[in-house]
């Protein structure tokens, strides 16, 4: 009894996740600006908390034997991305999608030196394949760059996507697992009356 009523809790935790996952999935893909603001928030609210603890924690163990400029800097330099992110949240965007965009440029660009090195040793196919995810690596790094605040919202969208399948398919599953199980219970049930 205990081991049936701790399976049902399993199932409706499962399936409550489900729900929650396809509830934040369809919010993201709704609005994507909210997210992308949000994340900006909370970020510069983490470290402001972050910097301000460092900061206290250097002026109240300065007497020590305890060397803490090191925290210190640190503090400032949190506090002061944190007052920068909630107070310019456009820049940290920018900085951020700038950073993402030239990664996957720089990739690219590696993945297209290495397809063409697979060439020259006769590699089959694969350097080709190589070679259009490198194009693609480097387009989407130059559309990181260049449409910066399309290319948040598009990776929220995204996420939102991804969160919405995982959530349908954990309760597809859940709804194919538990036909089988009825399914086999009844043949189990068929098979005994028989015998």
């Amino acid at each position: 009894m205990a081991k049936e009523r701790k399976k049902r809790s399993m199932l409706g935790t499962f399936i409550i996740a489900s729900i929650a996952y396809i509830v934040l999935g369809v919010f993201m893909i709704a609005s994507p600006g909210i997210i992308v603001d949000g994340i900006n928030v909370v970020f510069g609210i983490v470290m402001l908390i972050y910097g301000i603890i460092n900061v206290i924690t250097f002026f109240l163990n300065k007497d020590t034997e305890e060397n803490l400029f090191l925290e210190l800097a640190l503090g400032v330099i949190a506090v002061g991305l944190g007052v920068f992110s909630l107070f310019a949240p456009l820049i940290i965007q920018k900085i951020v999608f700038y950073t993402i965009g030239a990664i996957l440029v720089i990739d690219g660009l590696v993945n297209t030196k290495r397809a063409i090195s697979l060439k020259s040793m006769g590699a089959g196919t694969i350097w080709l394949i190589m070679l259009i995810s490198a194009a693609i690596s480097v387009i989407l790094g130059i559309l990181s760059i260049v449409f910066y605040m399309n290319a948040a919202a598009f990776v929220v969208v995204f996420i939102g996507v991804a969160l919405v399948y995982d959530g349908i398919a954990g309760l597809l599953t859940m709804l194919a697992v538990s036909r089988t199980k009825k399914k086999v219970e009844k043949e189990l049930a068929l098979t005994e009356q028989n015998d």
